[in-house]
């Protein structure tokens, strides 16, 4: 009798293993569909991750330039921190609805960046900054390395 239930259990087998070979093989393809669609957003110039920043050393100073699109001098906010540079900006604006039965909605935009600058040599109180054509500079002086002092050793 155990001859006639062989045939039977081999092919149950099989075709559990054709259907979790069938899983796999469609979580594999959402996978790289799902990969394609971050890749084609990542490349897109409508979808930005960060906005752009730049950090430039030279000799006696840092100029860090941000670039801030659709905000105004007064939305945007420079402060030190615990020893970091903190770059923030945030705008609210209504939405003009033209159907007086839906609720009146906002949109916010914020952009927060954060610049650990401890580690520098750097005059905190010399920061410079300027906000023309959605473009922020900030320029802080380095610390004169050449300052020394003697110390004293007590007897």
């Amino acid at each position: 009798m155990s001859c006639l239930y062989l045939p039977n259990l081999i092919n149950f087998l099989n075709n559990d293993i054709i259907d979790k070979i069938n899983e796999k093989e469609i979580q594999y393809n959402q996978q790289q569909k799902s990969n394609e669609i971050i890749n084609k957003l990542l490349e897109s110039n409508k979808y930005t991750l960060n906005p752009n920043l730049k950090i430039q050393e030279d000799t006696n100073k840092y100029q860090i330039t941000a670039l801030l699109p659709n905000f105004n001098k007064d939305e945007v906010n420079i402060e030190v921190k615990n020893g970091r540079l903190v770059i923030s900006a945030y705008r609210e604006e209504p939405n003009n609805n033209t159907n007086d039965n839906q609720d009146e909605s906002i949109t916010i935009k914020k952009y927060k960046k954060t610049i650990d600058i401890s580690n520098k040599n750097l005059d905190i109180q010399s920061i410079k900054a300027s906000y023309n054509n959605n473009t922020l500079n900030i320029i802080i002086q380095k610390l004169n390395d050449s300052l020394s002092l003697k110390i004293q050793i007590e007897s």
